[in-house]
């Protein structure tokens, strides 16, 4: 059986299903082509998307309406620790920055860039939030 990257749909033969490419799982070829994927190459709107389903799947997982918020307990919780003021949105740029750092270590790794897409718009999020 195929299979292929299940974020960009690298083509991979005679993989098991759990096995990594280079970036991501490799789930079975024919499963993904019935739901109606087509393999194709990483692009920018590529990695946008699967930011956005990231942010959907952390809802289901965290349980959180909206995707994606846990900044903000971990930014109090980090101030209560150092005694630091950092604000939400300086929280999700520091997330921003941990996946730059990544990105330019080790092999090619996907979801660093699509982390830090993910992180960004939260930022922004937050930044509108104070400063409209």
């Amino acid at each position: 059986m195929s299979t292929f990257c299940r974020m960009h749909g690298c083509p991979k033969e005679a993989l098991p299903k759990q096995e990594y490419c280079q970036t991501h799982y490799l789930e079975p070829y024919e499963e993904r082509l019935k739901k109606g994927a087509t393999k194709g190459p990483l692009t920018a709107g590529s990695i946008l998307q699967t930011a956005a389903q990231h942010m959907e799947e952390r809802a289901a997982t965290y349980d959180q309406q909206g995707g994606e918020r846990s900044i903000r307990k971990t930014v109090e919780m980090f101030n209560t620790l150092t005694e630091h003021g950092l604000t939400e949105e300086q929280g999700w740029l520091f997330m921003v920055c941990l996946k730059l750092v990544r990105t330019q270590q080790g092999r090619y790794r996907a979801d660093s860039y699509e982390d830090g897409a993910a992180y960004f718009a939260l930022a922004g999020e937050s930044a509108a939030e104070v400063r409209i």
